[in-house]
C-alpha cells in the first residue's frame, strides 16, 4: 500500500519519493487510514495521509472520494475546505492527502459536543456551519463537472460510474424497508405515504445552483478544527445534492452520525444562520421563504431514511449505532430507539406541502413504537446539558 502511494506521489513530484514511519489512524473492513512521513525534499508536505478503500460495495466510495476531492482541490479556496488531494493510486484504490494536523491529535466538533464547555461547542458548530456553507458556494451548480469527475475516476478503476446524486435510491430503500418492517409494530403503511417518501426530493425549490457538492456524511467527527476554521474530510459519499439535505443536519440533527444528540434550538438556529450568511449572497433561493419548506422537506426525508437504517435494530433492542471506530457506546451515542422516536416526531409535526400521508404515517409509527418501547427521549449533546439544567 505504501509503495503504491509513494509511486503515485513520485509521479506528481517528478522524482523519487519514499514514505516512512507509517502510523495507523483508522482501520476497518472498508478503509485503512495511515499517517506517514515523506522522506525526501520534493516540494511535497512532510507528512501525508494515505487512505485506502478496501471495500466499497454498492457505495462506490473508491470512485466518489477522489472525484469529490479532486473537484474541490481544483478550486483555490482559502481557508481550506477539505484536505488537499495530492495523488491517487488504483491498487488498492487510495487517495493521498495533505496532513492537516501533523504535530498532534486534531480537534473535531464531536469532541466538543461530548465535552463540558457549551461555548467551545457552539464555536465549533458555527465554524462547521461556515465551512459547509463555503463548500456549497464553491461548488454550486457544478453537477456536470462532478459527473465528468465520477466518470473519469470510474474508467480508471474499471468500474461503472455512480450517479452524481443517489438520494432517490436512498428514499426508495427507506420506503421499501418501512413497508417490510412496520407491520411488526402493527402499522400498515399506505401506498400514498410510501409514494411521498420515494418522490420527496421532487418538491425541492430553487435553480441549479441549489445543487452543490456534499461530502455525503458531514458528521461532527468528520472534520478538523483549525485556527482558520473547520476543515471537512471523509468524502466517501461525495455527490451533488440539494443544499437543504446538508443544512438539515442541524435540525435532525446529524442523521447519519453516531454522535447524534440533540442541539438546543437556539444554538441550532444560530448555526443555521451562520450557514445562511455564507451561502445566501451566492445562492439567492436560500434567502427566500420557500427555502424554509425545503429545509423541512429535507428533515422529513432524513427521518424516513434514518428510520429505515435503524428500525430493524431498534425492534430487536435499544443498542447504539456503532461509531466509525467501533467504540461508540451509550456514554457517547444515543440508542436507536431515541433516534427513531425523535425523528418521527419531527416528521409528524411538519407542514411542508405534499407530505401529509407521510406525516400521518410518522405519527402512527411513533405512537405504535412508543407503546411498545415506552418513552425514550433524545437528550441534548453533553456540552449543553448543564446549561439546560
Amino acid at each position: 500500500m505504501l509503495a503504491a502511494a509513494a509511486e503515485a506521489l513520485s509521479r506528481v513530484a517528478g522524482g523519487h519519493v519514499r514514505l516512512e514511519d507509517a502510523a495507523v489512524l483508522r482501520s476497518g473492513p472498508r478503509t485503512l487510514v495511515l499517517r506517514t512521513r515523506v522522506s525526501a525534499e520534493t516540494g511535497l508536505p512532510t507528512s501525508v495521509i494515505v487512505k485506502a478503500h478496501l471495500y466499497d460495495g454498492p457505495w462506490a466510495t473508491s470512485v466518489r472520494e477522489p472525484a469529490g476531492l479532486g473537484l474541490l482541490t481544483s478550486y483555490v479556496v482559502r481557508p481550506a475546505l477539505a484536505p488537499e488531494l495530492l495523488a491517487v493510486a488504483d491498487d488498492p484504490p487510495m487517495v493521498v492527502l495533505r496532513d492537516l494536523s501533523p504535530t498532534g491529535p486534531p480537534r473535531d466538533l464531536a469532541a466538543l459536543l461530548l465535552g463540558a464547555d457549551p461555548v467551545a461547542a457552539e464555536d465549533g458548530l458555527l465554524a462547521w456551519a461556515d465551512t459547509l456553507g463555503r463548500l456549497h458556494v464553491a461548488t454550486a451548480g457544478r453537477r456536470d463537472e462532478m459527473s465528468d469527475a465520477l466518470a473519469a475516476t470510474a474508467r480508471r478503476l474499471g468500474r461503472d460510474a455512480p450517479p452524481t446524486d443517489e438520494t432517490s435510491d436512498s428514499l426508495d430503500r427507506a420506503a421499501a424497508t418501512l413497508a417490510d418492517l412496520l407491520p411488526r409494530l402493527g402499522v400498515i403503511p399506505s401506498a400514498s405515504a410510501l409514494a411521498e417518501i420515494r418522490h420527496l426530493q421532487d418538491g425541492f425549490g430553487g435553480d441549479d445552483r441549489c445543487w452543490a457538492l456534499t461530502p455525503g456524511d458531514t458528521c461532527p467527527d468528520n472534520n478538523i478544527l483549525t485556527e482558520a476554521g473547520a476543515v471537512l474530510f471523509d468524502f466517501e459519499g461525495a455527490a451533488i445534492r440539494h443544499l437543504a439535505w446538508d443544512a438539515a443536519y442541524l435540525r435532525v440533527p446529524w442523521p447519519s452520525c453516531w454522535c447524534a444528540w440533540r442541539l438546543p434550538e437556539d444554538v441550532a438556529r444560530r448555526a443555521l444562520d451562520r450557514w445562511r450568511s455564507a451561502v445566501g449572497g451566492h445562492v439567492h433561493h436560500v434567502a427566500t421563504p420557500d427555502f424554509e419548506a425545503d429545509l423541512e422537506r429535507a428533515e422529513s426525508g432524513w427521518a424516513a431514511v434514518s428510520t429505515g437504517w435503524f428500525l430493524a435494530g431498534a425492534l430487536e433492542g435499544d443498542d447504539v449505532p456503532g461509531g466509525t471506530d467501533g467504540t461508540a457506546d451509550r456514554r457517547v451515542a444515543p440508542g436507536r430507539r431515541a433516534l427513531v422516536l425523535h425523528r418521527l416526531a419531527r416528521a409528524a409535526g411538519g407542514t411542508a406541502p405534499g407530505l401529509s400521508a407521510w406525516r400521518r404515517l410518522a405519527a402512527e409509527t411513533r405512537a405504535a413504537a412508543e407503546a411498545v418501547w415506552g418513552p425514550v427521549d433524545l437528550e441534548l449533546a453533553p456540552a449543553f446539558r448543564r446549561c439546560a439544567g
